[in-house]
């Protein structure tokens, strides 16, 4: 094929729009505005002649026809059994894509790869699904240079991959022999590493095929070589199998860490780093609602070539009635728009999400450490009980919505996380014992369930098995008298007395201990150097409780600001009912996730809140896998 065959045959493929198309289901004419549903199959390995009428496409390389077809959307779904392909672009093919003008210095290559990898594909797939199917990819389905028949086949992609027979994920740079080292590697540094080396594949990089794993049923995996790869079960992912097996890793090396060095983890990926992504994908199969803040959580790292195209993913997954047409232009406004939108279905996400203004810019380092998890923004989890009072209204923008008003900060102390570990921050915390007194219960609730969201009457049970209580009052008395140097041991017995250095406290939110928990996880939602702990007093009852607050003004002085909590709410990772607001002079200038009732004084409250844009995502361009192990 000669450069002037290669651009006629792209003009063909990607922006024939002076045709007139017909739908090969209904034989009615496919109009410009609707989404078009375009299928291939491969000729010689198709089981009959039936469907012979459809555009055929050469693939001379292969000594292969491509028979394409043209339906409505609707058709499609009707018509015929399809397997939808999430795939990366090959680099080539996406500069091609968004560069129309170099179309005569690469067409010729470009043209080959275009034509060769969907063929390849469904030879492929010929091996697991017998008799005729079709397969739709987006190197033939979506005719890259038709922007307006583009826009809408994008708006369609969640439904094109939620209506698939199976959606097969082509890991066009992974081998078999990653999933045999994952399966039944010869030790467990090679386990491991097997892992890892799924975990590094370009297709978790990517915006748009996150979107499209959390939007299928069923997925197969294709590795490099166009195989498919046998042995696992179709809704059982291959997220839980990774996860699932970097677990037992983590088990067998006694702690986290050991398995992450081992891999080289910050130039390799692990299990976690992928995001919540197998979270909104289980959600999405059983038809709950994926909240605002999660589905950005997955996106904001991930790459995409064109910027705007993030809109797109994010609208598939949380499933508003916008479309991206019906966006500002203005990125930070469109983000707003998305949000307010989710607040309308009672999901309050955007409200708990770190504004730019109290995050630090991403370096590099911090971006590969995180991998496509943006943890700072919000790391709270899936939402487990929704708010007790629902249907916000909007006064100018800004949602308003009911709420317990708890009172006022009287005065608060800062929380460093940066400066010591999990001990050294429970020794800090011990310090409750100034707001507490001596009294057990009260000791228990502020430290033990306000502090480190754990169940108080749990740790109760557990302070009352042999001579607990005892040791334990005469352990508050000292460490009133003693100072922060001196009191390690003391709060070292009181620590693993509560259950809270310790695994003996059931949780089915992490496998931490809550010290654990508190120093790593906690640490980032509180957002670790700007944490305090703030008193605040009932202005009913003038009873005071102290709660841990993520300062999202540093420069702010929180005395005074009014604490709000959202009644009956509750994500994976805060307590219900523990999660709210610090407001003053019409902003929120603090967030609190585990601040449960004190007092039962009656305090509802319409209560205006200020929405502020999330940041704007931040892609991780970085290319795991590329650097040498760190112990090799």
């Amino acid at each position: 094929m000669d450069q002037t065959d290669a651009i006629l045959f792209f003009n063909n493929l990607w922006s024939a729009s002076n045709k007139q198309l017909v739908c090969n289901h209904c034989g009615e004419q496919i109009s410009s505005e609707e989404a078009l549903a375009r299928t291939f199959a491969v000729k010689s390995q198709m089981d009959t002649d039936e469907k012979l009428s459809a555009e055929e496409l050469p693939v001379p390389t292969l000594s292969e026809k491509i028979l394409i077809y043209h339906r409505h959307l609707g058709c499609l779904f009707d018509a015929t059994p399809y397997i939808a392909i999430s795939h990366v672009w090959h680099e080539q093919v996406a500069d091609l894509q968004y560069r129309r003008d170099k179309a005569a210095l690469c067409a010729d290559d470009v043209a080959n790869i275009v034509r060769e990898v969907p063929c390849r594909i469904y030879r492929g797939l010929t091996t697991t699904f017998p008799g005729d199917f079709e397969v739709w990819h987006d190197y033939i389905s979506v005719p890259q240079w038709q922007p307006s028949v583009k826009s809408q086949i994008m708006e369609a992609i969640p439904q094109i991959f939620r209506q698939a027979l199976r959606t097969v994920a082509h890991l066009s740079d992974i081998e078999a022999r990653s999933f045999d080292a994952m399966r039944e590697g010869a030790s467990p540094e090679g386990v491991c590493r097997g892992i890892s080396d799924i975990c590094n594949s370009k297709w978790f990089s990517r915006v748009w095929t996150a979107m499209e794993l959390t939007q299928s049923c069923d997925l197969q995996i294709m590795l490099k070589d166009f195989s498919l790869i046998e042995g696992h079960s179709l809704d059982y992912s291959l997220l839980e199998e990774l996860f699932t097996s970097w677990d037992v890793q983590v088990a067998n090396h006694a702690n986290a860490h050991a398995a992450e060095q081992m891999v080289g983890m910050g130039h390799n990926l692990v299990p976690w780093q992928l995001g919540p992504i197998g979270m909104i994908r289980v959600q999405n199969l059983r038809g709950t609602r994926n909240m605002f803040a999660s589905a950005y959580e997955l996106l904001a790292r991930r790459c995409v070539t064109v910027p705007r195209d993030f809109f797109y993913s994010l609208l598939g997954i949380v499933k508003t009635d916008l479309t991206e047409a019906k966006l500002s232009l203005d990125n930070r406004e469109a983000l707003l728009q998305v949000a307010r939108n989710c607040i309308k279905q009672d999901d309050l996400s955007p409200l708990f999400m770190t504004p730019e203004s109290a995050q630090r810019e991403p370096d590099e380092l911090t971006l590969k450490s995180d991998g496509y998890l943006d943890l700072c923004t919000f790391a709270m989890g899936c939402e487990f009980t929704f708010p007790t009072f629902r249907g916000a209204r909007f006064d100018s923008g800004d949602p308003v919505i009911m709420t317990e008003r708890i009172g006022e900060a009287q005065c608060f102390r800062r929380v460093d996380w940066t400066k010591g570990t999990a001990k050294v921050l429970f020794e800090f915390i011990c310090h409750t014992l100034e707001y507490t007194g001596l009294a057990i219960d009260a000791f228990v609730e502020t430290l033990g369930s306000r502090l480190y969201g754990q169940n108080h009457e749990k740790i109760l049970e557990r302070l009352s098995e042999g001579d607990r209580l005892c040791q334990m009052l005469s352990k508050l008395d000292a460490i009133s008298g003693k100072t922060s140097d001196d009191m390690g041991d003391i709060t070292d017995w009181i620590a693993d007395a509560m259950g809270l250095s310790n695994k003996s406290l059931e949780n089915d939110t992490t496998p931490l201990s809550p010290m654990e928990f508190l120093g790593g996880h906690g640490s980032t939602l509180h957002l670790c150097g700007r944490a305090a702990l703030v008193v605040v007093k009932c202005s009913s009852c003038l009873e005071n409780f102290l709660t841990l607050v993520a300062l999202l003004d540093s420069g702010a002085n929180i005395y005074g600001a009014r604490a709000y909590r959202v009644p009956g709410l509750r994500y994976q990772f805060t307590l219900e009912g523990g999660a709210g607001f610090f407001l003053q002079d019409g902003r929120i200038v603090g967030r609190f996730i585990w601040a449960i009732p004190t007092c039962s004084c009656p305090k509802l409250e319409e209560i205006k809140i200020p929405l502020t844009p999330p940041p704007l995502p931040c892609p991780n361009n970085y290319r795991y896998g590329q650097q040498q192990q760190s112990n090799e």
